[in-house]
């Protein structure tokens, strides 16, 4: 063999006379990939594919728009309308531990069990990795050996602010949650899809189902929440002046019936002062009932539609382990593992053989 080349016949021949080097390298991998199928609990995935859209009904607008021209320039604007959660930040959200929380105190129904909280199901069936399960060890393996006396653990600082999350033992729960949950937004289609996997397919289907509802009912809180807060505030001012506003009438009639038939000034002046009181009491009531017919609509408007395409179905075939894959991995990764050793053991027996020679 020249200097700096390979003769392809010679490591053709090579190769032919240890093809059992190949087989058997190939076959210890495919008994590798039968080890891993055999060891690996078998999945099953639920997805649910559907369509966020944008409210703006025209029917809702357009009843706005009639009820703000009777209602006079006064009442024609209630706030522009802000855009919601856009479906690029939906990964963010079933991301976060608010949702997460949420979703794991939703209760499923699991086979032969009473229902049970998502969290529940995930405690009973969440296994440890090797590293987890190798940390665990080690660290229970130097807290038997030590000799050091316990610590007192001191009571944990409760926080009032609800923008700090304090479940800090629920933190494995989430993290199983992210792993068995993946949300896909196709941009050019414009859908969603929730894909759920566990090893159960029933319960795939549930969590899917529940993570959808779920997420779009926090859509519809965030975009409809400054709706919802002047709806409420518009009812209770609506239901206080509707109260005055009857004890306003009570009043008046209650006045006329005991002085129908007396002239006097102070009658006069004291009618036209409840007179005066039912009317603004009256044209308060009316204008708020027309505030809160708008409030309704304006609710009704912002809230999101979400088109459901595809619903959680319960699958038959399992997702984990996929046999196929396995084993042509294991089949190619043993051929090219074969083939560079006996590469590498072709090229240093040439070059042994001209450095005798």
């Amino acid at each position: 063999m020249d200097k700096g080349q390979i003769d392809l016949v010679q490591l053709f021949k090579f190769f032919v006379k240890r093809k059992w080097v190949l087989l058997k390298v190939i076959s210890i991998f495919v008994g590798f990939g039968i080890l891993i199928i055999f060891l690996t609990r078998n999945h099953y995935q639920s997805s649910i594919k559907f369509i966020p859209e944008s409210s703006s009904s025209t029917g809702a607008g357009d009843l706005l728009s009639q009820i703000s021209g009777i209602a006079g320039a006064g009442f024609r604007n209630l706030g522009t309308a802000e855009k919601g959660i856009s479906p690029n930040m939906y990964q963010e959200v079933v991301r976060s531990y608010p949702y997460l929380h949420q979703l794991s105190q939703e209760e499923i129904s699991v086979a032969s069990k009473e229902p049970q909280k998502i969290e529940d199901y995930i405690l009973e069936n969440i296994k440890p990795s090797v590293f987890q399960w190798i940390k665990r060890s080690v660290s229970n393996l130097f807290r038997t050996v030590s000799s050091s006396p316990p610590t007192i653990a001191s009571e944990p600082v409760t926080y009032s602010d609800s923008v700090i999350f304090t479940r800090k033992e629920l933190i494995p729960v989430f993290n199983q949650l992210r792993e068995m949950m993946q949300l896909e937004n196709d941009k050019e289609a414009g859908t969603t899809m929730i894909t759920v996997e566990s090893l159960d397919p029933e319960v795939s289907a549930q969590i899917a189902a529940k993570a959808y509802k779920l997420l779009a009912q926090y859509i519809v809180d965030n975009k409809t929440s400054k709706e919802v807060q002047n709806l409420h505030f518009v009812q209770e001012r609506f239901e206080e002046v509707g109260a005055n506003f009857l004890d306003a009438q009570l009043k008046l009639a209650s006045f006329r019936d005991k002085n129908q038939n007396i002239m006097l000034s102070s009658t006069r002046i004291t009618e036209e002062r409840l007179q005066a009181e039912f009317n603004l009491q009256n044209t308060l009531y009316n204008n708020l009932a027309m505030q809160l017919e708008q409030a309704k609509i304006k609710v009704q408007e912002r809230t999101p539609v979400f088109s459901l395409i595809n619903p959680a179905i319960v699958s038959s075939q399992p997702s984990k382990p996929n046999i196929p894959l396995i084993m042509a991995l294991m089949v190619v990764m043993g051929f090219i593992v074969s083939f560079l050793w006996l590469l590498v053991a072709f090229i240093r027996n040439e070059f042994s053989t001209a450095y005798r020679a």
